[in-house]
């Protein structure tokens, strides 16, 4: 992980973190000019459902339309192999929305549990929506999408 990304759990949470020595020649990210940015804006997050008992349904479709710029962005690079384009969400219902917006046009990969989780999500039909049908067809590239695991002691 880049020191400038480590920084972010270093300070608060792990202050003897060391990085390795391997991680200060990481060539720059092509097609990025910084390798960290921070987004702030004031749009808000879609509503949620009363089915949300772990607020783990909350998206944000400004949020959605960023990631698919930017990884479309990236792909176009044309230095980037199959599947190393990955995106992380804390919510399942942003990952569902990625994933709906992205398989237009990669092929989208989703963990085991994550799957199971927005095929949950697609069977409560949280946005009053029929779930997407699934479109098979010859991609280039493929991203990965995930959730972040979180522990709470």
């Amino acid at each position: 992980m880049r020191p400038d990304i480590a920084d972010l759990v270093r300070r608060p949470l792990y202050p003897k973190l060391e990085d390795h020595s391997s991680v200060q020649s990481y060539p720059p990210v092509p097609g990025m000019y910084h390798h960290l940015y921070w987004l702030d804006h004031s749009h808000r997050e879609a509503g949620v459902g009363e089915f949300d008992i772990k607020g783990t349904f909350h998206s944000n479709d400004y949020e959605v339309q960023m990631v698919k710029q930017i990884t479309s962005h990236l792909s176009k690079q044309g230095c980037y192999k199959d599947g190393e384009l990955a995106v992380i969400t804390p919510y399942v219902g942003q990952l569902r929305k990625l994933r709906n917006e992205l398989r237009n046009t990669f092929s989208v990969h989703l963990s085991e549990k994550d799957q199971g989780e927005v095929d949950t999500i697609d069977e409560l039909d949280v946005d009053g929506n029929a779930p997407p049908s699934i479109e098979r067809r010859e991609l280039t590239q493929s991203v990965r999408i995930a959730t972040v695991f979180v522990m709470i002691y």
